[in-house]
């Protein structure tokens, strides 16, 4: 996706690989579509740093790491199937506020924070340690001070495994926690 480019979703998604998407626009919400879909395949990870905007879901799927950036004002729910993905501002995932779109972190993907900030959006259902292998957590601090004051519901029946992954940043979960509350936390 180059400067000034736009790219509308269908019924299929797209594809990073490798790659980083720097400028231009994307709209989820198009005729035909329900749905965006991001993935990203490579060893290495990708990076995602156009615009994101529309009302309708965006879904994350992937065996590596997606960072997405940009101030995104999509404000539909988002999704993460696999992998792990890299906000690397507050309103990565959509707009940042507490009534607009919430993440669904599912067994196999992690949400990874790193960017010092309070974000409000609520996990309405979170399961699992991560990525198979990795060990790193369903919601991970990189490094930075990160207040989660979203509320967070944990997926019947789960364990989640949330993680601060370096003694030079903080996450606090300042956020109700509902569900099964079977969590650990590492540090």
């Amino acid at each position: 996706l180059n400067t000034g480019g736009l790219l509308l979703f269908g019924s299929g998604g797209i594809l990073i690989d490798g790659a980083t998407a720097e400028a231009g626009t994307t709209i989820l919400g198009t005729t035909g579509s329900t749905e965006g879909i991001i993935y990203a395949d490579t060893t290495g990870g990708s990076t995602y740093n156009a615009l994101i905007t529309g009302a309708n879901a965006l879904t994350f799927s992937g065996t590596q790491t997606l960072t997405v950036a940009g101030t995104n004002t999509y404000t539909g729910t988002t999704t993460l199937n696999a992998g792990v993905v890299n906000m690397t501002t507050t309103q990565a995932l959509g707009t940042s506020n507490a009534t607009s779109g919430s993440i669904t972190v599912n067994f196999g993907s992690a949400l990874e924070i790193s960017v010092a900030a309070t974000i409000s959006k609520p996990i309405n259902s979170i399961n699992g340690f991560g990525p198979a292998g990795t060990g790193i957590g369903a919601l991970v601090d990189t490094g930075v001070a990160v207040t989660y004051s979203g509320a967070i519901a944990q997926a019947s029946g789960s364990q989640t495994m949330i993680n601060d992954t370096s003694s030079a940043g903080t996450l606090t979960i300042s956020g109700a926690i509902s569900g099964d509350r079977k969590s650990t936390r590492l540090n």
